[in-house]
């Protein structure tokens, strides 16, 4: 019994120094994490934008167009319109790190505007560990928001787009959920003349236009 207990403890010691060893990597932006398409690793370890152009070129519309049209459903909406297809990374199987090009979804447009890799940025905790873990069992974890992710480490990697431009995009998405309250919401489609673009000067919300 007196052996078994000495060996739970050391288990436990060994976990939490290689907890602290990765925390201290991470601290210092050294930490090896999977990264997201369009940024691919050598073998010296430097991260370097993926060589395809058109990988690049197919991210850069992503941000180009939200900027211009406001909405994760209009640039869904823009690559639909103009057949344009989006890349995902295989990270499992015998096709391991080959590029697959398929039709463009809410979901993979959503998560290169939120990857703050793609602003250059190493982060890590970005969410929220769950109080009670079942072994074996799935454990939902929410994702933080940026002020209260663990590390960041600003230029580890090279970047698309801005810091300053990566959180006015997360801005943006949040606002546009206009089902929650305090939120100005997004453009919705409509006949009247100034639909969409018509805001309250006092609290910041879209009016009703008729």
């Amino acid at each position: 019994g007196l052996k078994g207990t000495l060996s739970e403890a050391e288990l436990y010691a060994i976990k939490a120094r290689l907890q602290g060893g990765r925390l201290n990597k991470a601290r210092k932006g050294e930490l090896a994490q999977m990264l997201p398409v369009g940024l691919v690793r050598a073998r010296d370890g430097t991260v370097n934008l993926d060589p395809h152009i058109d990988v690049q070129a197919t991210l850069r519309t992503v941000f180009e167009q939200f900027d211009r049209l406001g909405t994760a459903n209009a640039v869904l909406r823009y690559f639909r319109d103009h057949d344009l297809q989006m890349p995902r990374l295989i990270t499992s199987g015998e096709d391991l790190g080959q590029i697959l090009w398929q039709r463009a979804s809410y979901a993979a447009i959503h998560l290169v505007l939120t990857n703050p890799a793609y602003a250059g940025a190493f982060a890590f905790g970005r969410r929220k560990q769950a109080a009670e873990r079942i072994p074996g069992e799935a454990t939902p974890r929410p994702r933080l928001p940026p002020d209260e992710w663990q590390v960041v480490v600003h230029n580890v990697y090279p970047a698309y787009i801005p810091w300053d431009q990566y959180l006015a995009n997360r801005t943006r998405l949040q606002q546009n959920q206009g089902q929650f309250a305090n939120r100005p919401g997004a453009p919705r489609p409509g006949e009247a003349l100034l639909q969409g673009i018509v805001f309250c000067a006092r609290c910041g919300r879209r009016l009703l236009v008729r």
